[in-house]
């Protein structure tokens, strides 16, 4: 008889934090955490979970198929593995391990394609975020990024650096700029314009509990610094 495994539902992520797993469902748009006995169960298995394989029924745990049972129950884990591509959106993202720097145009003026490129994704990002839900904006983000033509354009930080300056020249204009998703989809966005699609990673953290939202190449982090992203576990990118 085949064995059941268990898989991340669509949409639904998990990590590590503090010791405590906690799980982000998208499309509910909510944050939980697990109690210290059901961490310690499950936390070494958060992998198989995420993968391909599944994390097999047929073990001698009777604590852990219980977890799974009850996570099964809220519709959080589920027992048919998702497509390939929906599984390789179960990473959370690397750890930042450092940050590009912003670096001054040259030039006293801006051409008026930044500023207009900065309009219309400030627009969108403000029109996004009032009237879609953020699974909507970040599943309509994936596939943007999957149906780009060619391979990937090569990162280039410096490039990246110049833009990101610019962005911020001109973000005296844009008055949500203190909510980091607003901000960072807004940059997303900007950046897009030129071919640069750095990772959307979304992190948590415990004790006190938050969430933080920043853009990052492999380990480097575009629009924030280390010691603001530090404090927060990579749940989900984007």
């Amino acid at each position: 008889m085949p064995t059941t495994s268990y898989y991340l539902s669509q949409d639904v992520h998990m990590c590590l934090a503090d010791d405590q797993v906690v799980i982000l469902d998208l499309r509910r748009d909510r944050y939980l955490s697990l109690d210290s006995d059901a961490s310690i169960m499950l936390r070494p298995y958060l992998d198989l979970l995420a993968g391909r394989e599944g994390l097999p029924e047929d073990r001698d745990e009777p604590r852990l198929r219980e977890v799974l049972a009850k996570l099964s129950a809220d519709g959080l884990v589920c027992t048919s593995p998702l497509p390939s591509m929906a599984v390789e959106t179960h990473r959370p993202g690397r750890r930042a391990e450092n940050a590009i720097t912003p670096r001054p145009p040259s030039g006293q003026n801006l051409c008026a394609h930044y500023a207009l490129h900065y309009i219309w994704s400030v627009v969108r990002a403000r029109v996004a975020l009032r009237t879609c839900s953020l699974h909507r904006i970040v599943v309509s983000e994936r596939i943007k990024r999957s149906a780009q033509p060619g391979a990937p354009r090569e990162f280039d930080a410096d490039e990246t650096a110049r833009l990101c300056s610019i962005y911020c020249r001109l973000r005296v204009i844009a008055t949500d700029r203190g909510q980091c998703l607003f901000d960072t989809l807004a940059l997303k966005l900007f950046l897009g314009n030129y071919g640069i699609f750095p990772d959307w990673i979304f992190g948590v953290r415990l004790n006190p509990f938050g969430a933080h939202c920043w853009l990052q190449h492999g380990n480097t982090v575009v629009n924030d610094s280390i010691d603001s992203v530090r404090p927060f576990t990579p749940i989900m990118t984007a």
